[in-house]
């Protein structure tokens, strides 16, 4: 989370857990696709991505033209 929120064009970025206690929200707001793809790449990257690959993602990417 540290290092998401410290790229240039976070505007925010918030985890949280839901009903379900295997399932947990990421809302993230970038300020435009440029910093967005950015994010994407950098998170590719890391060792939480590789460590969390099994996990199965949905996600939803609104706003951004």
């Amino acid at each position: 989370m540290r290092l998401t929120k410290a790229e240039a064009g976070c505007v925010s970025f918030e985890v949280s857990q839901s009903d379900n206690p295997l399932v947990w929200n990421v809302d993230e707001c970038f300020v435009d696709r440029q910093a967005f793809e950015f994010h994407q790449q950098r998170t590719r990257a890391s060792t939480w991505w590789t460590a969390t690959a099994e996990i199965p993602r949905q996600f939803e990417v609104s706003g951004l033209s």
